[in-house]
Parts: C-alpha cells; structure tokens; sequence
C-alpha cells in the first residue's frame, strides 16, 4: 500500500517502560513501522508522563511525542487531555492504552478520529467510593472499539465498564522469535522478569528459595523496575537471602537473561496476557508461575508449564520438582516454543492491529 494511502495512527501511552503492556506497545509500533511491512500504517507514539522508567524501551521507527506531564495524577490525565486536543485532529485513528491514556483521550477527542481504547490486564483498579468505576464507564463508551489482550481481561472487566463481551476484540500479544534458543546443559539457575510492585509477588519467590536448603537453592535472577532497589534488597536479605541473589533492575532486552536460566517463574496476584510467559515460551525456558487469573487462561498446566498456588510452600515444591525432573522441564520447553510459534508472532499480532484500526476508521 501506498505511502499516499496509509492510515495515521497515533498510539497514546502513560510512559515508556520496561513492563510487559510499554514494551508490547514499542514492538507492535516498530512492527508496523517497519520498512518493507505492507500493513498499510503510519504510526506515532505519544508519551503523556516525564522520566521513563528504568530500561524504558523507545522506539527506532516511528516519532515519539513526549507531552512532558509531570503529575502522574488525575490533574495530570487533564493536562494531558489539553496537550493531545492538539494533536488528534491530524490523525486517522487514535488508540489510548491503559486506564490513564483512555481518559486523557476521550476527554481531548476532537473530529472524526476514531477512538480505540485498549486494557492489559484482567483485574479492575480501584478508586475511593468506587469513583473510578463510576469515571471508567462512560470514558470506555465514547471509543469507538474497546479491545483487551486477553480473554480472561475481556470477561473479567467488560462487567465493570458495563459493556457486552460479544462487542470487545481481543487482540493476543506477539513476539519476534528468539533464534535459536541454547538446550538445557546450556542453562542454570532461575530467573524472575517482573516489575517490583503488584501485582507481582517477588515475597512469595524469596520465601520459596528461603524455605530451600542451601544446597538444592537455585541461582535466583530477578530482572524488572524497582528489583534493584534497596526496598527490594531488604526484603530479600530480611529472609537471608541477601548475597545469594542477583538484581538487575530494569534491562532493555530480556531475552539473554531468560535464555541462560533453566527455570522462568512468575509469581502473580492476576495477569492480562503475561508477556514473561511468551517470552520465556520463545527463548525455550521452562515456567513456572502461579495459578491465577490471566495465567491460568494461558498456560497449560503440565503441558507447556507448571501453575501452582500462591503460598511458599507450594512454590517451593515447584521449583523443586522441575530441578529434579529433566524430561519434565525440557517437556514444558519444548512444547511451551511451539505454542509460541504457532500462536504469537509479532507479524500476526500487528496485523490484528492494522485491521481494527481500518475498520473502526471506515477504510
């Protein structure tokens, strides 16, 4: 497709970061950006708050506009909302992700841009007096289309913004393939990729390795915001942890990292589309995470990776048996790169992408 002919989409997003939902949205922007792709999009990035967050992913193919809000505040969402009324005329198609995004866009909204308004996750945040749910509705109603990247997000929260599940798409995450992914003798120790704050729980993982004997602990990596902080080190050296461990913060690539280790685990109150499960699945790493919503949906529990209960003990036995039992973890890994293979690329989710986006714009 023409240049000529292309779609202007502008993506508006809180702020760049290392999470799941900030990464996916800087891979899918690139994808459609890419040159030689015929999607058919011209895409752009806003950014509504200052100071990415640490190993914040950017862009390499598409603008970035950085409103430069400083309050991460509901008198933010507002200023942010004067900035983009600005800016949304110019474009096609306007697609806000995450709760603050879809309020700064609705309240901005001007012309004939259509709305897409997209939420990775499947548990609803609240507000005081139920202030947010009651502000959450008619801001969802004014998009044009309402999209989730999970099916246990779409069931879980379309109750809440008080629309019909029939009416919602759901668009699943997607990866580039990690090529050729090192076998099992390769690998050691256990990584962690999540962020430092829920609903991630980093407490119950430590407490796992804790309960283990010295001599059976595997080598612990936890990669995500905050894991490098003194918040963090205190809370594993309170468990006598403290130098057996390794923190790296936030880190632009986590494919090395997840490569190297035999074990991926993912200790979580709920998830939407838990983007540390396709990634481990691409790098051919064996997971272990907990058994809540939004995993439970994904992942195959001894097919292509292991759920268990959210206390220590229960982890604790977890990691033990996959240490112990080689067919078992290389059986998860195997199969869990093929489900990648066949169910998450990054071209079938752009493409997702590109076809909603024509749609709700009437092209």
């Amino acid at each position: 497709m023409s240049e000529s002919k292309s779609l202007r989409v502008l993506r508006v997003m809180p702020l760049l970061g290392s999470a799941g939902t900030e990464v996916q949205c800087v891979e899918v922007l690139d994808e459609l950006a890419r040159p030689g792709a015929d999607y058919g999009i011209s895409p752009e990035l806003a950014v509504m708050y200052r100071n990415p967050v640490e190993g914040a992913r950017r862009p390499a193919a598409c603008p970035v506009h950085e409103l430069g809000v400083k309050r991460r505040k509901h008198s933010g969402i507002v200023v942010a909302a004067h900035k983009l009324s600005g800016h949304i005329p110019n474009y096609d198609v306007v697609h806000a992700l995450l709760w603050p995004a879809v309020w700064a866009v609705s309240m901005a909204r001007r012309g004939d841009c259509a709305f897409v308004a997209s939420i990775h996750g499947s548990h609803e945040q609240s507000g005081p007096l139920g202030l947010k749910r009651a502000i959450d509705r008619p801001m969802m109603a004014r998009a044009d289309a309402l999209v989730f990247n999970s099916e246990a997000g779409r069931s879980a929260l379309t109750p809440h913004f008080g629309v019909d599940p029939a009416t919602v798409s759901v668009i699943p995450n997607g990866k580039q393939p990690y090529p050729n992914p090192p076998g099992d003798a390769e690998r050691n120790g256990i990584v962690c990729m999540a962020r430092f704050r829920r609903p991630k729980r980093h407490d119950l993982l430590l407490a796992a390795l804790a309960q283990m004997d010295s001599s059976e602990r595997p080598r612990a990596c936890f990669v995500g915001y905050d894991t490098r902080t003194a918040e963090f080190q205190k809370l594993a050296s309170g468990l006598g942890l403290g130098a057996e461990i390794e923190c790296l913060g936030g880190v632009p690539d986590p494919n090395p990292y997840l490569a190297s280790a035999l074990i991926s685990a993912l200790p979580t109150d709920h998830e939407g589309m838990p983007n540390a499960v396709l990634e481990s699945w691409n790098t051919g790493t064996a997971v272990i995470a907990s058994r809540v919503p939004g995993v439970q949906e994904l992942v195959r529990d001894g097919i292509d990776g292991l759920l268990v209960d959210n206390t220590p003990q229960a982890w604790a036995g977890g990691i033990r048996r996959l240490l112990e039992d080689s067919a078992l973890r290389q059986q998860l890994a195997t199969e869990g790169r093929r489900r990648f293979e066949a169910e998450f690329s990054l071209q079938h989710t752009a493409k997702a992408w590109a076809e909603l986006y024509r749609k709700v714009a009437g092209k």
